[in-house]
C-alpha cells in the first residue's frame, strides 16, 4: 500500500507580479466582444487577475453582465472575457435639436 503522506508532484502557477498593471476597463463600462462577427455586449461588473483561462493565460479577466439585446442573453446572464477580447462600446453622438 502506498504511503498516505506522499503526494504526487504538482505544478504551481507562476506567482503574480509584484505590481499589477492598470486594468484597461473599469467596473460599469459598457463593452463588447470585438473579435466576434455578432458580438455580445454588456456592462463590466467585476474583474480578476488570473494565471490561466480557456484561451489566454495571464492577465485581467472581466465579468460582463450581458445586455438584454445581447445574443447570448437568451441562455446566460453573465460571461467572462479576457482583456484583449473586449473593446469599449462606441457611444453615439447625442441628437441636437435646433429651433
Amino acid at each position: 500500500m502506498p504511503d498516505p503522506l506522499l503526494l504526487p508532484a504538482i505544478a504551481l502557477p507562476p506567482p503574480p507580479p509584484l505590481y499589477l498593471p492598470q486594468p484597461k476597463f473599469q467596473i460599469g463600462q459598457w463593452v463588447y466582444w470585438k473579435k466576434l462577427k455578432n458580438p455580445d455586449y454588456g456592462h463590466i461588473v467585476g474583474l480578476v487577475w488570473a494565471a490561466e483561462g480557456s484561451t489566454q493565460a495571464i492577465g485581467y479577466h472581466y465579468s460582463v453582465l450581458l445586455d438584454r439585446g445581447s445574443f447570448s442573453k437568451a441562455f446566460i446572464e453573465l460571461d467572462w472575457a479576457f482583456e484583449d477580447d473586449l473593446a469599449v462600446m462606441p457611444v453615439l453622438s447625442p441628437i441636437v435639436v435646433t429651433k
